[in-house]
């Protein structure tokens, strides 16, 4: 054969052979992607028609063969993926993010992101990443002068040991507010700064942990049960200053001991040791004090009170009758029964036997016994 001859052979195979080698390089590359890049099933269904074309025109390479696999094994993967998605990926997501779905289903989908309800936009959970401090815990109330009243924001527990400020922002502390430190489960120890002047209703109410109490030195008013039920109370000092305490100030307390009157108290309200069952009462009592009232004393269980010419006026239940044995009065039998105004059951009836109290005068003694007075 000659030089011509084979040149005109080479021409007439090349068609043949080229295309062959083409699809076959497409098929590989279709299979690869399936695979590879996750282009589907489509891909892999060409790869594989691609191959199938190659091979009828000829081509034998293994790069047909191996690509043939890989549409295959595309194939595979993305009939496992669908079974995957379709039975496992529900239940992991469901456990990864149970708010999103409620029989196994998203709720609803829009441009790829979960729709979340209106609410929980609203209303975001509050962080819980951090304690707070004491003063974050703290709020204050203008009063309208410059001035604030502090307490605790609502849920919040302040720890054992709190020093309330004197100031805020621009303006002073004058106050405590009402309920405002009640309920403090934590708190033992608790200082007051010298520009507190009044101490609202309940404020430190129920909490039963309270030993310890540094008071304004310009304090002037205690108000209603303002440590009612402070069960570790046992030991207070009231400064010199206060003019009244109010109706239960200190009623309930526990382990109460005593609490030190200071000479500018004036006005006491009723209950306000009541159920205090180791109290015992500070003597002399303020000058300026005129009046045990009501239910002051029920449920004390001292044996002996020591009055001042100053009172004039004794209240229903003042004294627990089945404790109290012996009143001291300073003036004489006369002055007792005219200057002394006694309230119906002054002294609180013992519930069973007789209660035997002596008042014990200058010149004599006055015995009360079922209620009729003998001297």
């Amino acid at each position: 054969m000659n030089n011509q001859e084979m040149m005109d052979r080479e021409v007439t195979a090349a068609p043949a052979i080229q295309p062959a080698k083409g699809l076959a390089l497409a098929s590989f590359l279709c299979g690869l992607g399936s695979v590879v890049c996750c282009m589907g099933v489509p891909a892999s269904v060409v790869g594989l028609s691609l191959g199938h074309v190659a091979k009828k025109k000829g081509n034998r390479s293994g790069l047909r063969k191996v690509g043939t696999v890989f549409c295959i094994a595309g194939i595979v993967f993305h009939v496992l993926l669908m079974v995957f998605a379709g039975t496992v990926m529900p239940d992991i997501l469901d456990e990864i993010a149970p708010e999103l779905f409620g029989d196994g289903t998203v709720e609803s989908v829009t441009n790829s992101s979960v729709h979340i309800p209106e609410e929980n936009i609203t209303n975001p959970p509050a962080e819980t990443t951090r304690e707070l401090s004491v003063s974050e815990m703290l709020v204050y109330t203008a009063k309208g002068d410059g001035t604030y009243a502090v307490s605790v924001m609502d849920g919040a527990t302040l720890p054992e040991t709190v020093v309330i400020p004197a100031h805020y922002k621009s303006g002073t502390i004058t106050s405590i507010a009402d309920t405002g430190f009640s309920d403090q489960r934590k708190l033992t120890s608790l200082t007051i700064p010298d520009t507190v002047t009044s101490i609202g209703n309940r404020a430190f109410s129920g909490c039963r942990k309270l030993m310890d109490i540094r008071f304004s030195v310009n304090l002037k008013t205690l108000g209603e049960g303002a440590f009612f039920n402070c069960d570790a109370l046992r030991r207070v000092t009231l400064p010199e200053g206060v003019t009244s305490i109010g109706y239960e100030c200190f009623a309930g307390c526990d382990t109460l001991l005593s609490v030190d009157l200071p000479n500018s108290l004036t006005q006491m309200g009723d209950a306000a040791f009541r159920n205090c069952p180791q109290f015992f009462p500070s003597f002399p009592l303020p000058a300026g004090l005129t009046s045990i009232p009501a239910s002051t004393y029920q449920g004390c269980t001292f044996p002996d009170f020591m009055l001042t010419m100053e009172i004039s006026h004794i209240g229903s239940f003042a004294f627990n009758g089945e404790t109290i044995n012996v009143i001291l009065y300073p003036g004489t039998i006369e002055d007792w029964k005219t200057k002394v105004t006694l309230d119906e059951n002054w002294i609180e009836p013992p519930e069973s036997g007789e209660y035997n109290v002596r008042v014990m005068c200058d010149n004599g003694t006055v015995l009360y016994r079922n209620e009729q007075a003998t001297s």
